[in-house]
């Protein structure tokens, strides 16, 4: 037998169930939210004809990848050896630059230095134009072992330079190399 207590906690408990109920109910079905427009579809029977499509979309469209391209050196394009979307290989000369304005600001810094020498700083590509114009007398190389890329080879295969190692310089952490240039 139950006993008097127990009989008045059973109405109770029935009652907590039944606002839970209605709570979780309410809470699910949101009967205050908008409702969604159902989607709507037809079927149609297959025929022969036109593909017609339209797709409407908002947003940004970014690349799935992409590729940076930049020049290392300016000036104006003498030759041009690749076309738009031409596929090009690793090392294939693209275009070729007029060196007249860098060889003109040689000759200035020569004319302002004197007697003094001019010195020519930048990477491979700046010395690489220097050399192929005859500017250069000698060059001096510092090299440090450190992993700074893949970078442009400052002595390319092939180039045809005549160079002497004229002087070698060890020192801790870095070696600096002096090369003559023979003409």
């Amino acid at each position: 037998m139950l006993t008097v207590q127990v009989k008045r906690w059973i109405p109770r408990i029935i009652g907590l169930a039944l606002v839970a109920g209605v709570v979780a109910f309410v809470l699910v079905k949101k009967p205050w939210a908008k409702s969604e427009d159902p989607i709507t579809f037809s079927t149609v029977t297959v025929s022969k004809g036109a593909i017609a499509a339209q797709v409407t979309a908002n947003g940004t469209l970014s690349a799935v990848g992409t590729v940076q391209v930049g020049a290392q050196v300016s000036g104006r394009v003498v030759e041009l050896h690749a076309d738009f979307n031409d596929p090009v290989k690793s090392g294939q000369l693209i275009a070729r630059i007029d060196t007249q304005l860098f060889e003109s600001a040689i000759e200035q810094a020569r004319a302002a230095a004197g007697e003094k020498d001019v010195q020519i700083s930048g990477g491979a590509n700046v010395i690489q134009q220097a050399l192929a114009a005859g500017l250069l007398d000698d060059i001096q190389v510092s090299v440090a072992p450190r992993l700074l890329g893949g970078g442009t080879p400052l002595f390319a295969p092939g180039a045809g330079l005549d160079l002497e190692l004229d002087r070698v310089v060890d020192a801790p952490g870095v070696t600096h190399l002096r090369y003559r240039v023979r003409r």
